[in-house]
This record gives C-alpha cells, sequence and structure tokens, in this order.
C-alpha cells in the first residue's frame, strides 16, 4: 500500500509507457533513491560505532537522507530544474562534511568525480546552461578537498605533490570523459530524433494521420480500438484492356506509368477528402467518411470518381493509350482497423465493401456506377441515370445507377 502511494512521486515526470525512455528525470528520481537507501542502511553502522561516529554524523546522515528524499516530491510538483540542483547541492554537502567529520583522509572526495560522471545524463540536451555550472561545481569541491587533505597531512611535500598530481590528473581524465559522455549523449539523442522523425513521416504516409497517432498505443495494447464501425462510401477503380497494356509494353514502363496514374490519383482523393487503402496491380480502393465523420461521404466519393475519370482520360491522351476506366461506388455501414502485428495495414471490410467491388466489376468501362443508397445520398447535387435491376454476383439483384455529372457543373456550362 505505502509503495502504490509513493510510486506516482518517486515515478514523476516519467511516461511509464514509453519503454525506450532515458528521461533525466527518471535517472535523477533513482539516483536520489537509492542514495537513501544507503543511508538508511548506513544507521545501524553509525549507531555501532557510536563512539568513532557521535551525535554529528547522525544529524549528518539524518537531514541529507530527508534533503534526498525531498528531490523526487519536488519532481512530482514539476519543478525539475530545482530537483537536480538539490540533489547535486545534497550530495556534495554530504561527500564534504562526511569527509570533514570522519577527521582522517578517508578520501571520501574522489566520490565527487562520480557525481561529475553522471552529470551528463541529468541534463537534457538543450540544458547546456545548467550542466556547465553543475560541473564546475564539481571540480572545484574536489579541488578544495583535495588541497585542504594536502595540507592537513605530514607527508613529505614529495609525497605531497605526488598524491595531489595523481589527483588532479584523475579529475582532468573524469573532466574530459564527462565532456565526451554528453557530447556522444547529445548526438545519440540527434540520431534517436531524427530516426523517430524518419519513421513518423513514413507511418503517416502509409497510415492515416489519424490512425498512426494512435499506433503506439494499438502496438503497446493490440486489444485497444483495433477496429471502428462507421457510414462510409468505398471506390473501386479499375482499367479497362490492363491486360492488352501489359502484353504490349516492358514490365518496367508499366510500374512507371502505373505510378504516374495512382500519384494522380493520390492527389485527387485528398483533395476530396477520401483516403486511399491499397492498389492492387491496376485496382484502385479508397474509402470517404471512415477517417472523418463526414455527413456527405457519398457526394464527396461521386465527386471523386468524377474526378478521377478525367483524370485518367487525360492520362491517357497524353500517353497516348487506349484504354478506359471503370468505377464503381457504393454506400453504407463499414469497418475499418488496423491489422497485423509486425506488418501493420490499414484495411476496411464489410458487405458494402463487396458491393462497391461488384459495382466497379460489373460496370461497362467509362462509365461510373453505383448503388441504390449512394444514388440516393447524392441525387440532389449529382446527376444520374438509372441502369435498372441487375443481379449481383454473391449479392442478389439490385438497383444500379449511372453517374453521369455534376449538377452545378451543368447549370454552370449552360
Amino acid at each position: 500500500m505505502l509503495f502504490q502511494r509513493l510510486k506516482p512521486i518517486f515515478w514523476a515526470g516519467i511516461d511509464l509507457r514509453d519503454y525506450d525512455s532515458i528521461s533525466p528525470i527518471r535517472i535523477v528520481n533513482i539516483i536520489a533513491i537509492l542514495i537513501s537507501m544507503v543511508l538508511l542502511l548506513q544507521f545501524p553502522l553509525v549507531v555501532l560505532f557510536w563512539e568513532w561516529t557521535g551525535l554529528a554524523v547522525i544529524v549528518l546522515s539524518i537531514s541529507h537522507l530527508l534533503l534526498f528524499l525531498l528531490v523526487p516530491m519536488l519532481n512530482y510538483c514539476g519543478h525539475f530544474l530545482l530537483g537536480r540542483g538539490l540533489l547535486m547541492l545534497t550530495f556534495i554537502s554530504y561527500i564534504s562534511f562526511s569527509s570533514l567529520l570522519w577527521k582522517c583522509n578517508l578520501q571520501f572526495h574522489y566520490f565527487l568525480l562520480i557525481g561529475l560522471f553522471v552529470s551528463p545524463f541529468i541534463y537534457f540536451r538543450w540544458e547546456q546552461k545548467q550542466f556547465v555550472p553543475n560541473s564546475l561545481v564539481y571540480a572545484s569541491c574536489f579541488c578544495l578537498l583535495q588541497l585542504f587533505w594536502s595540507f592537513q597531512s605530514n607527508l613529505s611535500f614529495a609525497r605531497q605533490a605526488m598524491d595531489n598530481t595523481h589527483a588532479f590528473l584523475l579529475f582532468i581524465a573524469a573532466l574530459i570523459s564527462t565532456l565526451l559522455v554528453r557530447h556522444n549523449t547529445i548526438r545519440s539523442y540527434q540520431k534517436l530524433a531524427h530516426h523517430r522523425s524518419r519513421l513518423q513521416h513514413v507511418l503517416e504516409r502509409t497510415l492515416p494521420a489519424s490512425i498512426s497517432s494512435k499506433l503506439e498505443q494499438c502496438i503497446n495494447d493490440p486489444e485497444k480500438a483495433k477496429t471502428t464501425e462507421s457510414e462510409a462510401s468505398v471506390l473501386f477503380a479499375d482499367i479497362h484492356g490492363y491486360t492488352q497494356l501489359c502484353d504490349h509494353t516492358t514490365l518496367a514502363n508499366l510500374v512507371i506509368l502505373l505510378d504516374d496514374l495512382f500519384n494522380q490519383f493520390d492527389r485527387i482523393t485528398s483533395r476530396y477528402g477520401l483516403e486511399k487503402i491499397k492498389t492492387n496491380g491496376d485496382q484502385y480502393m479508397a474509402v470517404s467518411g471512415v477517417i472523418e465523420d463526414e455527413k456527405e461521404h457519398a457526394t464527396c466519393c461521386c465527386l471523386c470518381a468524377l474526378a478521377l475519370r478525367s483524370s485518367f482520360n487525360q492520362f491517357c491522351l497524353r500517353h497516348r493509350l487506349g484504354l478506359q476506366i471503370r468505377i464503381g461506388v457504393a454506400s453504407g455501414p463499414v469497418t475499418s482497423g488496423v491489422i497485423g502485428r509486425d506488418k501493420l495495414a490499414f484495411d476496411i471490410w464489410g458487405s458494402t465493401v463487396n458491393l462497391a467491388a461488384r459495382m466497379e466489376s460489373q460496370g461497362i468501362a467509362d462509365k461510373i456506377q453505383v448503388c441504390q443508397q449512394t444514388y440516393q445520398s447524392a441525387k440532389s447535387t449529382l446527376e444520374f441515370a438509372q441502369r435498372g435491376k441487375i443481379p449481383i454476383k454473391g449479392i442478389g439483384t439490385l438497383p444500379t445507377y449511372w453517374l453521369i455529372s455534376d449538377k452545378y457543373v451543368q447549370i454552370k456550362s449552360a
């Protein structure tokens, strides 16, 4: 129970869901807690050797124990710089006073070099102004204590000079190591940020933006919000004459043509608020109303279909291709979500998807066929022509319609 109450304090400022977290706040809290545990374990020894330690050592241990425990509390309250400053000063104070109170040179001040070496890890890469004074304070205290004990010793001048030279060389090595560690840590942070930025860019290009922002939560807990249900309109487009094109062109040229075509399609679907789901050979699939709650998803999808057909015809003229396109649109409930664990993919499922695929496959070249629900939703703004009831494979006999044009364009041109 006590641990559960203290846990939010000790781990303040740290996102426990971030398994790769190397937050300086985490390191500061851990150091403060570990030193506090050492001081607690030291109490029995202090009491056991009371004649040597005395009241001063007890007061020193208790006061510094409380100060170290105050560090996580300050971080819990959001005073991160103050918490790190208190950790540094309390550690220096404890080492310095301990070195003086034991009344003999136990070389406690060498622990200050440990503090100096740890300094690069308790400051963020942009906190250079705080890191430099921190290192200077450790350096000054170490040098002063080293000089104090050299004057207190009864050793010869040559021996004192040798000890001081050894201490200062060790200090210089620790300082250089600290600066190198700091430099390498900053470079590592920068590389990590760069790779994460590239990964985020790839995710945003691969998955919808709203989906990629929730991707980390889905990876850590795949059962959370794997799928959603919504009313949407699904579009399928397929090239009529694609098989003949494959027989009369090289594979390299075919890939170039498809890349050019689908890049145009991507720009058009983005303009009308549709989300591309996938391509399969010469087939192009997109949806409206899944990512954003678009009430006019049927109208947007039909306008996009008209733009795709127009763009495809211009594409064929530019490349001198005798091809045509079939497009099918259906509206209704769909289920969308991210599937896979190692290779993620955003997809949609449902009878509406199957119906849209049938609208395309059982359509006619250079025409856009839509189901009755799409017609009912978009007939006020778009012009349709009734095709009649046709047998839909795997579904039954249904009335379908041809999408002719945008009524507004017709009125404006007239």
